[in-house]
């Protein structure tokens, strides 16, 4: 086997693996546009999404520490073994095999990074029944959709082009790795390539989707805020329909057309 090291680029690959970027802090959290069952349901989804995804970055952050490390340990190691063999072999030349060193031990490898818990999605149930009112009370309190499509800008505009640049960073350090250890079967730099792969068509990509998600959210919350009648327009229809009932008892059962038309309203 022809084996090709360069000992520091090696440790610098492992270095720089080691050090690529994670975002700190928790994952975002997404708040409802109103109260009604709906708006806090789908505010709790795409919550538990975010959580997700977060979580997988956050592992893949882990693995990529442990990968560097691994590849530091490595570097030293077959850094001691150059230098033992070179020693060996001045000593053979000197006629002193008496002083031949042993090989250096091999490194215990690191534990495996554990697989995360992802939290449960939950699936989003029936809506209760409810009157009118009680609708346009629910819809009315609440922040409104900016707090969804604030959600959703964060996703697209700090975290999904954190992990495409994450991925073009570890896809860089790979294809250093190819270069700095050749040694037939080039397995490490091929994992980390395949890491970078992953981040840049799967995470990336469900990030992009979370937050279109949550803008169409936005969109169908804007939409039901716009089209339910608000609370003081049921108070006065109200107000309204009670005139025309007394109205209505008052003419002994004459000029109904009012009283239909309020009802119908």
């Amino acid at each position: 086997m022809d084996l090709k090291v360069d000992t520091g680029g090696l440790q610098a690959d492992g270095t720089g693996l080691s050090s690529t970027s994670t975002l700190a802090g928790a994952a975002p959290q997404c708040e409802p546009a109103a109260a009604d069952p709906v708006s806090r349901q789908v505010a709790t989804a795409l919550t538990q999404w975010s959580q997700a995804l977060w979580t997988l970055m956050e592992h893949a952050g882990r693995q990529r520490e442990a990968g560097g490390v691994a590849l530091e340990g490595t570097s030293a190691h077959l850094g001691d073994i150059d230098g033992t063999n070179a020693a060996n072999i001045s000593n053979a030349i000197a006629g002193d095999a008496t002083q031949a060193s042993p090989a250096p031990p091999i490194p215990t490898p690191m534990a495996s990074v554990p697989v995360p818990t992802l939290p449960l999605i939950p699936n989003l149930p029936s809506p209760p029944p409810m009157t009118g009112e009680q609708v346009s009370g629910t819809v009315h309190s609440g922040p409104g959709p900016d707090r969804l499509r604030a959600f959703a800008q964060q996703w697209r505009n700090t975290v999904a082009p954190h992990i495409q640049t994450t991925a073009d960073e570890a896809r860089r350090y790979g294809n250093s790795v190819q270069q700095n250890w050749d040694d037939g079967d080039p397995q490490a730099g091929r994992n980390v390539i395949e890491h970078a792969d992953w981040l840049e068509s799967a995470l990336h990509p469900h990030a992009l989707s979370l937050a279109d998600a949550a803008d169409e959210a936005a969109r169908h919350a804007q939409t039901v805020i716009d089209n339910t009648a608000r609370p003081e327009e049921f108070r006065d229809i109200h107000t309204r329909l009670n005139t025309a009932e007394a109205n209505y008892r008052a003419s002994g059962g004459r000029n109904a057309g009012q009283l239909i038309a309020l009802n119908n309203e």
